[in-house]
């Protein structure tokens, strides 16, 4: 059997049925100053000192993958060390 409920609410509304708080307020805050610091500071900013540093954060995860998947596979194979 398969039941299918539709609600039709706007964003606010599903808010305050789930009690979750209206942080509206604090989003505006965040953008403004987020916005502020862009123009401030145009550089850091761009698609590529974002993606820079993204994948700069991401680098020692990918470092440990080969000795992950090596420590992996002496794991599965009997008699390997």
């Amino acid at each position: 059997m398969k039941i299918t409920i539709e609600i039709d609410c706007t964003a606010q509304e599903a808010r305050e049925v789930m009690g979750l708080p209206n942080i509206q307020a604090l989003q505006d805050q965040w953008l403004e100053k987020t916005g502020a610091a862009m123009m401030a500071d145009p550089d850091n900013f761009s698609p590529e000192a974002l993606i820079r540093s993204w994948t700069k954060a991401a680098a020692p995860g990918f470092e440990a993958m080969p000795e992950m998947f090596q420590a992996f596979l002496r794991s599965a194979t009997p008699g390997q060390k």
